[in-house]
């Protein structure tokens, strides 16, 4: 889980646009039932239950307060944000993977957060295919005017001027390959959510 502790006096926000007047007020909160999760993401694009591999001791954070990103010096491969599977067994083994490189967490067992994401205008895009290609063109731009960051964090930028809040990542299945020899090559789809307000685990 690539993600820090939130502060203990951490309130979370309405994620929900401003409401008629009569109408009850959602607000955010990290864990919710099913039923509340459903009804949060009831206008989702992605209304699908999602995966998120951690560590029990991160996975008790989460539920009790919530995740923020945390700012790395080495960019993510599709962006900043919150990385969901669309396959628990992905999920699992995304967990396992941080055990082994953070040795700090061998005291801790790996888990699964059930997740439903909050998402209304994700970017798709063929893992194959990568980025938009007006996006790498902008990037090699900016490098050849100085820009030294991640190529991760300046396409999420990009993405979100351009009005994207997720981007769904598409694993091409490979003609007559088996579900288990494609989740090995690829990792499966994924989920990246901008904002880690627009998720919530389901209790």
């Amino acid at each position: 889980c690539r993600c820090k502790l939130v502060p203990e006096n951490y309130k979370g926000e309405n994620l929900d646009k401003p409401l008629v007047k009569g109408d009850k007020k959602s607000k955010w909160k990290p864990t919710m039932t099913l039923k509340e999760a459903e009804s949060f993401s009831k206008s989702s694009k992605v209304r699908t239950t999602l995966f998120h591999g951690t560590t029990e001791i991160r996975k008790n954070s989460i539920t009790n307060r919530g995740f923020i990103l945390e700012p790395k010096k080495n960019g993510r491969m599709w962006g900043d944000g919150v990385y969901l599977s669309y396959q628990s067994e992905q999920a699992s083994e995304w967990a396992r993977l941080t055990m082994l490189r953070d040795w700090s967490k061998v005291k801790s067992k790996s888990t699964t957060l059930n997740i439903k994401a909050n998402v209304k205008n994700p970017l798709i895009i063929n893992s194959g295919e990568g980025f938009p290609k007006h996006w790498t063109e902008q990037f090699m731009n900016a490098r050849a005017k100085g820009y030294s960051g991640e190529r991760g964090t300046y396409y999420t930028n990009i993405a979100k001027k351009e009005g994207y809040d997720s981007i769904i990542v598409k694993m091409p299945r490979k003609i007559n390959e088996s579900y288990d020899d494609w989740l090995i090559r690829t990792g499966g789809d994924q989920l990246v959510v901008f904002n880690a307000k627009n998720i919530v685990a389901i209790s």
